[in-house]
């Protein structure tokens, strides 16, 4: 399991929209397919960022914001014919992302409940 959207889902809320982007980016370079991942997380943290900076009482609700990311990487995966069709593609990123969304939404949950004043740096 790749952990690299624990601490980047909690700076994307912290940072706002334009960090968002910066650490989807970084998240997304070291991946084994560069040009899915790059795109996909920093389309997620940036909509990550937008989604907290907007939401005055349920800012933890902005982690859902990340399943834009998963669509983003099973529809690259499948347009660059990694995967054979665009159904199996989803299919393939549907594990990941029943896995980790809830924990990314759990800790900003918890971030915004103990800080329930903390606002992006940005």
């Amino acid at each position: 399991m790749d952990l690299r959207g624990i601490p980047g889902i909690v700076g994307a809320a912290l940072t706002g929209p334009v960090g968002g982007l910066m650490i989807g980016v970084l998240a997304g370079i070291p991946a084994k397919f560069p040009m899915v991942d790059i795109p996909s997380f920093g389309l997620a943290y940036f909509l990550v960022g937008f989604a907290v900076d907007s939401l005055n009482n349920h800012k933890w609700m902005g982690g859902f914001t990340v399943l834009f990311g998963h669509v983003t990487a099973a529809v690259i995966a499948w347009a660059l014919g990694l995967v054979s069709s665009l159904p199996m593609s989803f299919i393939l990123v549907l594990p990941r992302a029943a896995i980790i969304v809830p924990i990314q939404v759990a800790l900003l949950y918890t971030i915004f409940k103990r800080w329930p004043n903390c606002h992006a740096l940005t």
